[in-house]
């Protein structure tokens, strides 16, 4: 019985992991964005205080690597802070 139950969690992991993979094209134009907002946000003086090292990476792996493991809109949202942090520091 429990081998069957280890077997149905470990498929049901399988296809909900695979639900919220996102599409490389989609990934190649999001980390090109956060690369594009990292870049920014570190080119001025006052929006490069207190980068958060993952969303702020100037590292282009890291962004689409990461995009490749959510669901869209958690990569929306992350596109959303990137974007917030530029517009209250004036950039």
């Amino acid at each position: 019985m429990f081998p069957r139950l280890a077997l149905v969690l470990g498929l049901t992991a399988c296809a909900s992991g695979a639900a919220l993979a996102e599409s490389p094209g989609f990934c190649n134009q999001y980390s090109d964005k956060a690369l594009h907002d990292a870049r920014r946000a570190r080119s001025i003086p006052r929006c490069s205080i207190n980068l958060h090292p993952g969303v702020f990476s100037t590292d282009r792996a890291v962004h689409y690597n990461w995009c490749l493991r959510v669901d869209r809109n958690r990569a929306y949202g992350e596109t959303d802070k990137r974007e917030a942090h530029l517009r209250r520091c004036g950039a």
